[in-house]
C-alpha cells in the first residue's frame, strides 16, 4: 500500500510543476486566488474554495463551489562573492556574480466546497505550498553544476462547523507531498556521514501527514476574527540524501499559525489584517546553523549542518473594494528575514531571503486575476569557510538576491 501511495503521488507531482522558489522563507505568501491578492490577509473571511482552507472554518462562509487556478510564477535568484581567494584550508568560492537558470513555473490549485447541513460544510483543497530551486550553471563548490529543487504539494480535506451564531470551528487534515534534489554538492563529502547519500541521487518523493485547525467569531456586525494552527507535517526521510540533511535524510515541514481580523463594510468592502509565525526552528535540517556545526557534526547527523534559518513572524494587510460590478484587491505583507548572516554559504543554494510583496487582483463575475510583485531583496555576510579562527577575519563575503513576480488567474464554477 505504501509503495502504492508513494507512486501516486509521484504521478500527481509530476504532472503538476510545483517547483517554486521561496517566498516567506520557502511557504507562499498567499494561498488561493482571494488571499493571493490580499498578500494572504484576511484567513478569518470565506473567499473562495481554495483560500478557506487558510482558516478551515471559514468555509460555511461562502457558496458551494468548483474552483480552479493557474499561477505563473517568476523569481530571479543569484549571489555574488567578493573579497580574495584563501589558501586551503579555507574553502574559497570563484569571485564574481552567478544567476540561477529556470526562471519561470506554473502552479496549478483546485477546490471544491460543499455544503453538509445547515451549520456544517466539507471542503476540498490542493495546492502548492512553496518550495525552494537553484539551477546554477557553473560548479559553485568545484563538483558538477549545483543547485537543488525541493517541490511541496498540499492536499487539505476541511470540514467545518457552526457551534453558534458567532463562532465557527474548523479541521483539516493535511496530505503532503514533497520531491526533492540536490547537484553539485561532491566536495562536502568530506562532511557527510554517507557521502553516497549526499548529492546527485536524482529526484526523491516523500509524504507525510499534518493537520490543521481554525476559528472564526462574528465579535459585531462588521468584524471578524479568527485564528489557524497548521502542525508540523512528519513526513518521510529523505533516505537518497541521508547524508545531507540532519536526523538521517529528516525534512519536515514547519509549524504555523495565524491570527486574522476582518472589517467588512455594508458596500463590499472590507480591511484585513493577519500576523502570520513560521517556526523553522522546528526542523534541525533547516535550523542547524552551518558553524560550528560542520566541524562537531557530520551531515545526516543529528547535528549536522543546516541552512541556519530562523522562525519569523510575517504581518499582512488587505484592502478589497467594489466599483460597478468589479471587486478590486490591494495587499503588502511584510516578512522577517529567515537567513541570518552568518549562513551565506549553504543558502546559496535556498536563497529564501524575500521580505516584502506587493499585490493587487480584480475580480469579474467568476473570473479572477491577481499580481504579485517582490521587490529585490539581499542579504550579505561571510563566507564562514574563509575566516581564520584566530582573528575572525573572513576573506571573502557572499550576497544573496532574489526578486518575484507572479501572475496568476482563477475561476469559480
Amino acid at each position: 500500500m505504501k509503495y502504492l501511495l508513494k507512486a501516486a503521488s509521484a504521478t500527481v507531482i509530476t504532472l503538476c510543476t510545483f517547483s517554486v522558489s521561496a517566498t516567506n522563507g520557502y511557504f507562499a505568501h498567499g494561498y488561493g486566488e482571494a488571499n493571493r491578492a490580499l498578500a494572504g490577509a484576511g484567513t478569518a473571511y470565506g473567499f473562495d474554495a481554495i483560500s478557506s482552507l487558510n482558516n478551515p472554518a471559514s468555509a460555511l462562509q461562502i457558496d458551494d463551489q468548483f474552483q480552479f487556478e493557474l499561477a505563473i510564477f517568476s523569481p530571479k535568484r543569484g549571489f555574488n562573492v567578493t573579497g580574495q581567494m584563501a589558501p586551503p584550508p579555507a574553502f574559497s568560492l570563484a569571485l564574481g556574480e552567478v544567476e540561477s537558470g529556470n526562471e519561470y513555473f506554473i502552479i496549478p490549485g483546485f477546490g471544491w466546497k460543499t455544503q453538509l447541513s445547515e451549520d456544517s460544510s466539507f471542503n476540498l483543497a490542493v495546492y502548492g505550498n512553496g518550495g525552494m530551486n537553484t539551477e546554477y550553471e557553473s560548479s559553485v563548490f568545484y563538483g558538477s553544476n549545483a543547485g537543488v529543487d525541493l517541490s511541496q504539494l498540499f492536499v487539505n480535506f476541511g470540514y467545518a462547523k457552526q457551534i453558534n451564531t458567532d463562532l465557527a470551528l474548523g479541521v483539516a487534515p493535511i496530505f503532503a507531498i514533497q520531491r526533492f534534489a540536490a547537484t553539485g554538492l561532491e566536495a562536502f563529502g568530506q562532511f557527510s556521514s554517507d557521502a553516497s547519500s549526499l548529492t546527485n541521487k536524482g529526484h526523491e518523493i516523500t509524504t507525510g501527514f499534518g493537520l490543521k485547525l481554525g476559528m472564526t467569531y462574528q465579535l459585531t456586525d462588521s468584524l471578524t476574527i479568527g485564528s489557524t494552527y497548521q502542525s508540523t507535517i512528519k513526513m518521510d526521510k529523505f533516505s537518497d540524501y541521508s547524508g545531507l540533511f540532519a536526523e538521517g535524510g529528516s525534512f519536515d515541514i514547519p509549524s504555523n499559525f495565524s491570527l486574522s481580523s476582518v472589517y467588512e463594510w455594508s458596500n463590499g468592502s472590507l480591511f484585513a489584517l493577519d500576523l502570520q509565525r513560521i517556526n523553522y526552528s522546528e526542523v534541525k535540517s533547516i535550523a542547524n546553523p552551518l558553524m560550528p556545526n560542520i566541524m562537531q557534526s557530520q551531515l545526516g547527523q543529528s547535528g549536522g549542518a543546516g541552512f541556519g534559518w530562523q522562525d519569523i513572524d510575517v504581518i499582512k494587510v488587505g484592502y478589497q473594494f467594489q466599483l460597478a460590478d468589479i471587486t478590486y484587491r490591494l495587499g503588502l505583507s511584510h516578512g522577517e528575514q529567515p537567513i541570518p548572516e552568518s549562513e551565506m554559504l549553504f543558502n546559496i543554494l535556498a536563497p529564501g531571503v524575500q521580505e516584502i510583496h506587493y499585490t493587487a487582483g480584480i475580480v469579474v463575475d467568476d473570473l479572477s486575476i491577481s499580481l504579485m510583485y517582490s521587490p529585490k531583496s539581499k542579504v550579505a555576510g561571510p563566507n564562514p569557510l574563509t575566516c581564520d579562527p584566530v582573528n575572525g577575519q573572513c576573506a571573502q563575503n557572499i550576497n544573496l538576491y532574489m526578486s518575484q513576480v507572479q501572475l496568476s488567474f482563477g475561476y469559480r464554477f
